[in-house]
């Protein structure tokens, strides 16, 4: 199994899912169709609020069994057995003597399905509720493995996608839904199956709560680092994307404050509470994502390839009016450089440069030519330089440069390359090496502070985006399994 692909992966992760739902639903099939309430005080009498069309309704006292007739039931435990007749809805009040002999009166509602199933809706509960935890919490944790281990296995191979992120991101969001599912399983226990799909918010609220000063902070300077970035470089969406994000969640986390003890008729407060919900889990989920893209961002921009590179493309950006390299182009040229001095020295092994970019309607040469001229100032021999001066983005950058490399090697052998580019850029190298079908590995230089902000928000913002059916699907399936739950709630 360590050695299955990724889409492997994913199958067996699908396959694990819809066996353990089905498994699930057999189980309370079959089950289901009976469900015990134990009372435990002294139970002083009942009364049925039913039609008695719906279920019956078997006592039982200390093992005793007690007829419906009998109105006054005192002293022991009561064991009542709600069975399943006819679809539909059916209620009992039952009057209990507590142990310091005060009466209190306890409404159950019981819902039949039309497979007999009886589900008690006034806390979502039925018979077997705790086999079904115990399956769906098998099910957690072996989904957390595999994204663990797919998170592992992608790092050690430097392969670095929006996969890899994905999986980081689902990583986070279930190591912390366990954490809380375990606490409570091993100190209080799980009392219904209402309380285990409710601990998905509970879980939730710590996470956002703990990390809210960091995102608020991280917000504040990827906001900063936007009005100094489109100062430089003029206004773009993608470097005005700090600022939109913020604002959303600034708005998610505002509607929770303001909203959280909501007022009104019986239909507003339960769609205000599937929203609250929806919003608290969606903005764990994402902040679980945004972690991971800055994890694997850092990670990516400090992994070093092996010194074994047959080629080494040098992705371009803008030159100078006078066609001398910008300092940013600059540090991606000399670390080049450096890293294929360092190759020969342990190796003995040179490799061919590919400066990458062609020429923009205001630069004097191509941007492959103002690289070529610096290598070649510091003494890199002209053989040993592959221009590739046809490109107008980073995309082409990789395309146009792989076609050169194999022009060179005539498809006749395989070869090892790299990409330089600034640290900041190396996660959209790897993404954009990817999408051409491209293996190298990056080289990263130097980076400018306000660069790596932005950079891990337009990471996440391609995240959203390469991955936009499952994230639309998690939000979809989130929004309507808790109006669903508040709808049940409703109907109490």
């Amino acid at each position: 199994m360590f050695n299955l692909k990724i889409k492997l992966r994913t199958k067996i992760l699908a396959l694990a899912i819809i066996s353990t739902l089905v498994a699930c639903v057999v189980y309370v099939f079959i089950v289901g169709g009976t469900y015990p309430l134990n009372i435990r005080n002294r139970m002083a009498d009942y009364q049925e609020n039913s039609n008695d069309k719906i279920v019956k309704i078997e006592y039982e006292i200390d093992g005793d069994s007690i007829s419906p007739e009998n109105q006054s039931l005192t002293d022991g435990i009561a064991h009542v057995d709600i069975v399943g007749k006819k679809s539909g809805k059916s209620s009992m009040i039952v009057n209990y003597i507590t142990e310091k002999n005060q009466h209190n009166e306890q409404l159950y509602i019981f819902y039949v399905t039309s497979f007999g199933t009886v589900i008690r809706i006034d806390d979502l509960n039925f018979n077997g509720y705790k086999t079904v935890v115990i399956m769906l919490t098998l099910l957690m944790f072996f989904i957390e493995f595999l994204m663990v281990f797919s998170f592992a296995d992608s790092l050690i191979k430097s392969k670095f996608t929006y996969s890899l992120i994905a999986c980081g991101g689902v990583g986070l969001f279930f190591m912390n839904m366990l954490a809380m599912l375990v606490y409570d399983i091993a100190f209080d226990g799980v009392s219904s199956f209402s309380y285990f799909l409710n601990l998905f918010i509970i879980g939730a609220v710590p996470l956002l709560t703990l990390t809210a000063p960091v995102i608020a902070l991280l917000a504040i300077a990827v906001s900063v680092s936007n009005i100094v970035l489109m100062f430089k470089e003029g206004f773009r969406v993608y470097n005005a994307l700090g600022i939109i994000l913020s604002g959303l969640w600034a708005a998610a986390i505002g509607y929770l404050f303001f909203f959280s003890n909501f007022s009104g008729s019986k239909t507003e407060v339960m769609i205000n509470s599937a929203i609250n919900s929806t919003i608290i889990l969606v903005c764990a989920y994402f902040e679980c994502m945004l972690i991971s893209t800055m994890l694997c961002a850092f990670i990516a921009s400090r992994h070093k390839p092996n010194h074994d590179r047959d080629y080494i493309v040098i992705l371009g950006c803008a030159i100078r009016g006078d066609g001398t390299l910008t300092p940013l182009l600059r540090d991606r040229v000399k670390s080049a450089l450096s890293f294929e001095r360092k190759q020969f020295e342990k190796t003995g092994k040179h490799a061919s440069f590919v400066p990458s970019g062609g020429q923009g309607s205001d630069e004097v040469i191509s941007e492959s030519e103002a690289m070529k001229r610096y290598l070649v100032e510091q003494g890199v021999p002209e053989k040993q330089i592959i221009k590739e001066d046809k490109s107008v983005n980073t995309l082409q950058n990789l395309k146009f440069s792989k076609e050169k490399i194999e022009e060179n090697t005539d498809g006749k052998r395989e070869y090892k390359a790299a990409f330089a580019t600034t640290g900041y850029h190396i996660f959209r190298g790897y993404i954009l090496a990817k999408k051409n079908g491209f293996k190298a590995e990056g080289i990263a230089s130097k980076t400018k502070w306000y660069f790596f902000p932005n950079a891990f928000l337009r990471e996440f913002a391609g995240l959203l985006y390469d991955k936009k059916l499952f994230h639309l699907f998690v939000i979809v399936f989130l929004s309507l399994f808790y109006f669903a739950l508040q709808y049940l709630n409703y109907l109490v």
